[in-house]
């Protein structure tokens, strides 16, 4: 059930990054990124309030979903603008470390709820942590999505969102067909490889193996934390490779060479 849960958000995911990147191309990036987090924020404190099946019986897992829904709307767009942004911003010779720390705050703040879940899973039982303590992450979702408001109201924008422009979906999926159908394919191979060593792993390492909640989420946290310092070190050899020959920095060479291969 919770990896169908997981399911209900991700179906979601194309079409928030289709509506929030429409929002981003006609009203600029940084309305585009408010309107992502408060799709995050409400959501997520909402759940931590949301009655059990006892109280208002189906209508509990049907808000669920709902919420969930709303939450993967969010994620389709917050991810992919906030790199799009982060990388409009950056000087052309940083683009690939630049865009490799956006990539590292999405996986740092999973790995900041996978912390916060295994804390929880150590100071209290699990009883506690079943009746109430999963509560608490959630809750603790609003004053997150109040403090990425306050980080990003004055931010500037983009030269290449200033202008308004009206959204290039049509003409992307019109003249750059097989690259988008390249890109989908390569996000999607990500994707998968991503959920399953982070996400269901955890479930897995639950209900199959019988490990304690508490052991599966800091196997888990300590993962995430691995791969954070993996994307950037990667994101430092693409942009070492956009200004570097193979025989100056030969750690960048076949990053370069596959980066070369993709582009074609």
């Amino acid at each position: 059930r919770r990896v169908r849960l997981i399911e209900r958000g991700i179906l979601m995911r194309p079409l928030g990054g289709v509506l929030i990147g429409h929002i981003g191309d006609r009203y600029g990036r940084n309305t585009a990124l408010t309107f992502s987090i408060a799709a995050m924020a409400v959501p997520t404190f909402l759940i931590g309030l949301l009655p059990g099946h006892a109280s208002i019986g189906v209508a509990a897992p049907a808000l669920l979903v709902l919420l969930r829904m709303i939450q993967g709307v969010s994620v389709g767009g917050e991810y992919t603008t906030s790199i799009v942004f982060m990388v409009e911003h950056a000087a052309p010779h940083r683009r690939g470390f630049v865009g490799a720390l956006a990539c590292c705050g999405a996986v740092a703040g999973m790995l900041l709820g996978s912390g916060t879940g295994a804390v929880l899973g150590l100071v209290l039982s699990p009883q506690a942590l079943q009746d109430w303590g999963w509560r608490i992450p959630f809750l603790m979702g609003l004053l997150v999505g109040i403090g990425g408001y306050l980080l990003r109201r004055n931010l500037g924008e983009t030269p290449a969102a200033a202008g308004g422009q009206r959204a290039p979906l049509m003409d992307v999926v019109r003249h750059h067909r097989p690259l988008l159908l390249k890109l989908a394919a390569f996000s999607a191979f990500n994707s998968v490889g991503f959920y399953l060593l982070f996400v269901y792993i955890v479930s897995w390492m639950e209900t199959t193996e019988h490990v304690a909640p508490a052991t599966a989420l800091r196997v888990n946290t300590a993962s995430m934390a691995a791969l954070v310092v993996c994307i950037a070190v990667m994101g430092w050899f693409r942009t070492a490779s956009a200004g570097a020959r193979s025989s100056c920095c030969p750690p960048a060479w076949p990053w370069r060479r596959l980066t070369r291969c993709c582009g074609s």
